[in-house]
């Protein structure tokens, strides 16, 4: 006799019984595993991709068509006596009515849906030469739309040695882009992007009334992840920095809402949705401190490169030593308490009008000059070639000399010379 004769032979309610056992231990461990290793959506089956990219929120799988079995409800008939779903916007019989948004809240969800649409990604790669040979090198960085025939306005240290830029809207439409000029000395600068049909473009502000505590809302796309939105107020007004070895970036807005790396470029908003400034810096070991070119100067930057391919800055030709506040003034038992320390370069303008070394510049055709940055914005507010007034300060006496502003020269250290 075999061995598998000799074994019993189940009944059918034995075999019944046992596949019973199997299915409710596999409900058992799959409520137990299931909780643990939960599906992930497909988007973010990898990784994080910004809109657009392969895998990313913008490009989500279509969902699969499934036929209705035989006598299932069919889509929007109701069957009698089933159990009709809830639809979206409704409460579950007994959970609570859904919260209404309080002012603030509002305000930001009305502002993000109305601007999001008008800041991009915008990609970039460039070959980078090593001992080792030529080597592609990628980034990533913000912008916003100013027009809706595809100006973009974006930060400089973004673009800069670019050799191929990809803008990607929200949409997830991706679209070649190529810089129309750029400034360094501002950290801003003018891409353009071909589109059949027009794009949606930003409101721009004003950011000459800017109050500190007001709110501020940023919106970009840092670490790539696309069109991210952050909300803070305005810390402080005219900050300046040290962007690099040879320059300073002045007159910048201070911000906590959160700017990341990813962030340059991209928009910071008032509660009314209007652009009042290009965020563009972050200083690393703090945390809430971000700072944004301020609206009024991007704007004026922008149109010199749109219509110019570059910025045309007028000078005095001096070299700027120092500024003047209460402190100095008292230290040094000076007969003024604002301005700015000027050299004047040889053969100048301001040497041909009789400015001295150490003189103290005062104002500028009536306005007053009391930091570096007051001295620049009245310079940048004229053109090469005009005559200004300058009323300087020397040895206790108030004295007005008459300079022809000539053109600054790339290249040149702007916060050395004015």
């Amino acid at each position: 006799m075999s061995g598998s004769e000799g074994a019993p032979r189940r009944t059918s309610a034995e075999r019944a019984l046992v596949l019973l056992v199997v299915l409710v231990l596999g409900g058992l461990l799959g409520g137990v595993i299931a909780p643990r290793y939960g599906l992930v959506p497909r988007q973010w089956a990898t990784a994080p991709h910004p809109p657009g990219a392969p895998g990313g929120a913008a490009q989500q799988a279509t969902p699969p068509q499934v036929e209705s079995a035989p006598g299932a409800q069919q889509p929007g008939v109701q069957t009698p006596g089933a159990a009709v779903p809830p639809v979206a916007g409704q409460s579950l019989p007994g959970a609570p009515a859904p919260r209404l948004l309080d002012g603030q809240e509002s305000v930001v969800v009305r502002v993000v849906q109305q601007v999001r649409p008008a800041v991009v990604n915008i990609s970039v790669r460039a070959q980078v030469a090593t001992p080792f040979g030529l080597f592609p090198q990628e980034g990533q960085g913000s912008g916003v739309i100013v027009r809706p025939d595809g100006l973009i306005l974006t930060n400089n240290h973004v673009v800069q040695g670019a050799q191929e830029i990809t803008v990607t809207l929200v949409s997830g439409k991706t679209l070649r882009g190529r810089v129309l000029g750029a400034d360094r000395f501002a950290d801003l600068a003018v891409v353009k992007v071909d589109s059949p049909q027009p794009l949606p473009a930003v409101e721009m502000g004003a950011s000459i009334a800017l109050n500190v505590g007001q709110l501020a809302i940023a919106i970009g796309n840092p670490f790539g992840l696309g069109s991210t939105v952050t909300v803070g107020v305005i810390s402080a007004l005219n900050r300046s920095i040290q962007a690099g070895p040879d320059f300073v970036v002045e007159n910048l807005i201070q911000t906590d809402a959160a700017i990341n790396p990813g962030n340059s470029g991209g928009a910071l908003l008032d509660s009314s949705g209007r652009l009042i400034g290009i965020n563009t810096a972050i200083i690393r070991e703090a945390q809430g401190i971000g700072f944004a070119i301020p609206m009024d100067h991007a704007r004026v930057v922008m149109e010199q490169i749109i219509t110019q391919g570059k910025v045309i800055r007028p000078a005095l030709g001096v070299e700027i030593r120092g500024e003047i506040d209460t402190n100095t003034a008292r230290a040094y038992k000076l007969p003024v308490d604002h301005g700015v320390v000027v050299v004047p370069q040889p053969g100048s303008p301001a040497e041909r009008a009789g400015m001295r070394p150490q003189d103290i510049i005062v104002a500028i055709n009536g306005q007053k000059v009391g930091t570096i940055g007051d001295l620049r914005r009245e310079l940048f507010r004229r053109k090469p070639g005009e005559s200004v007034q300058v009323e300087v300060v020397r040895d206790g006496r108030r004295l007005t000399l008459n300079v022809l502003l000539i053109e600054l020269r790339g290249g040149i250290p702007l916060w050395i010379v004015a």
